[in-house]
């Protein structure tokens, strides 16, 4: 029988496939038995919903939820930790910098929360790739003036989708332009190292790694 692997929750396909190849290109072995399953949820208000069933369905794994902060990094915190709370959970008043990790009791869950990009900042899961361009790339800065030409001129995208349409503007000029973000990330685009990306990279690690060592000296 195989066991079922710990599952990450992400809220969409650019989420799933970003991370994905993210952990791969990292040099993350993605079939050692802790490596969890990246299950998409098909938007954020699916994946907040879907938090208290995750944990209570998780015993013996480690369940981890990856949002974006979108506007407001401290109300996405609220709607998560009165989630964590109604499961047993003590979430601090703030979500901590290196991102949360804590183990249920009351359904023996080891559990953890990330929010794009950085625990703090606003912005969304475009806002860690681009901390994965070089900064000193004539071309980001380049889609970033083009993009705020758009937007003078008329462009329809909504303001809080400044970021994506920068980084689409990016992705546009590179060698096989306009790959999506996991294509992107597998062709070796983002090749800039970032300490958001050291730091998430660190927090997956210590929530499923540490889950699976765990399960093994169990076993």
């Amino acid at each position: 029988m195989v066991k079922q692997r710990s599952p990450l929750h992400v809220e969409g396909k650019d989420d799933y496939h970003a991370l994905s190849h993210l952990l791969a290109t990292r040099q993350l072995d993605t079939k050692v038995p802790w490596f969890p399953e990246i299950k998409e949820a098909g938007g954020v208000d699916k994946l907040l919903n879907s938090i208290n069933t995750a944990i209570m369905f998780g015993p013996g794994h480690a369940v981890g939820f990856v949002l974006d902060a979108n506007a407001s990094p401290d109300d996405r915190w609220r709607a998560v930790s009165s989630r964590l709370a109604s499961v047993g959970l003590t979430p601090p008043a703030d979500l901590p910098a290196a991102g949360y990790i804590d183990f249920c009791e009351s359904f023996q869950t080891r559990t953890g929360v990330w929010l794009m990009p950085d625990n703090r900042r606003e912005g969304a899961l475009e806002d860690f790739l681009i901390d994965l361009i070089n900064p000193t790339d004539p071309l980001l800065a380049h889609a970033r003036s083009a993009t705020n030409q758009a937007q003078e001129l008329g462009a329809a995208f909504p303001v809080k989708a400044t970021r994506k349409a920068e980084l689409r503007a990016w992705l546009a000029w590179c060698e096989e332009p306009g790959l999506p973000y996991g294509s992107a990330l597998r062709a070796d685009y983002f090749r800039h190292d970032s300490s958001d990306a050291e730091a998430f990279l660190t927090w997956f690690s210590k929530l499923f790694h540490a889950a699976g060592t765990e399960e093994a000296g169990q076993s």
